[in-house]
């Protein structure tokens, strides 16, 4: 059979016997693991360079996109979205790749000889009172090194950035990621202990639904501020989307900024950005056709 696995990482073999008019047979593939590295983590992610980008603009140019053109109104932004996958799995596909775990950067010297020191004092005196006394002023002092070297750290971190926001909560999620509780969420429900989370989470919505009825209707009602509703027209003013034109539509997609973030489709705003000039007229016909029908996009 045909395969792109490495030969060198695995071991056939064969066994076929004859004993009757039944063979039996065995086929067996051993696979040597590759060792796990230390400090590296896998990864699942696209990758983006100037060549892959190029290359998918080029197709992009030579589509022809009849596809959308062709389809009914409702259809068209999915042929849209479809045609423009389609290019975006062939150019940017999934690949896995190894990250590297970063260190704890603030950790120094200091602090590995403040560790030694406890670990010693732990060892060594932790059955005698004074030996207590002394841990816990080591334990103390050892916390507030730990303390005073990440502030200075983040400090610098945060003055040497060129997105204090992005760095900031960098920081926050690093620091708060390993303290968040994925425990099992319990409610006192008419004095009943109820672990169900539907329920839990019925009895939340029912109460922000109802908390204006039971709370301020009723002191509403008492002071006497209730006026009349007006009734509703059954007439309402139309209005009318005007075609946009493809200098509109640059205009817009100009206006985004240029970052790698994207939405469930994976496509980065920076990719459109980049590949703007031949997705400008199907896109404004996609718009235009949604106006035209009254057929909003979703």
């Amino acid at each position: 059979f045909l395969t792109n696995l490495d030969v060198n990482q695995f071991k056939a073999s064969c066994l076929v016997t004859a004993l009757s008019d039944h063979d039996g047979q065995l086929f067996e593939i051993l696979c040597k693991s590759k060792p796990t590295i230390s400090g590296q983590l896998n990864k699942i992610g696209r990758k983006c360079n100037k060549n892959d980008t190029d290359r998918f603009i080029k197709d992009l140019k030579h589509e022809q996109w009849e596809h959308m053109y062709y389809a009914q109104s409702e259809n068209k932004y999915d042929e849209f979205c479809t045609t423009l996958m389609y290019y975006f799995e062939k150019h940017f596909p999934k690949v896995r790749s190894r990250v590297k775990i970063g260190k704890t950067k603030w950790v120094d010297d200091e602090i590995k000889s403040e560790r030694e020191n406890l670990i010693y004092l732990v060892k060594h005196l932790r059955k005698t009172e004074l030996g207590m006394d002394s841990i816990h002023k080591c334990k103390k002092q050892y916390k507030k090194l730990i303390f005073n070297k990440k502030k200075k750290y983040f400090d610098k971190e945060i003055k040497n950035s060129q997105n204090v926001v992005k760095t900031v909560w960098k920081i926050v999620n690093s620091e708060t990621k390993c303290n968040f509780n994925h425990g099992q969420i319990s409610l006192s429900i008419e004095n009943v202990i109820n672990s169900n989370q539907v329920n839990v989470c019925n009895k939340f919505n029912s109460y922000f639904l109802e908390v204006v009825e039971r709370t301020i209707l009723p002191n509403i009602v008492k002071s006497g501020h209730v006026t009349a509703s007006k009734p509703v027209s059954d007439s309402f003013p139309h209005f009318r989307l005007n075609q946009v034109s493809e200098n509109e539509v640059l205009k817009h997609i100009n206006s985004c900024k240029s970052k790698l973030l994207s939405g469930f489709d994976e496509i980065p705003i920076k990719l459109i950005k980049d590949s703007k000039y031949v997705l400008l007229k199907p896109l404004t016909h996609v718009i235009n056709a949604s106006f035209i029908t009254g057929i909003l996009i979703s």
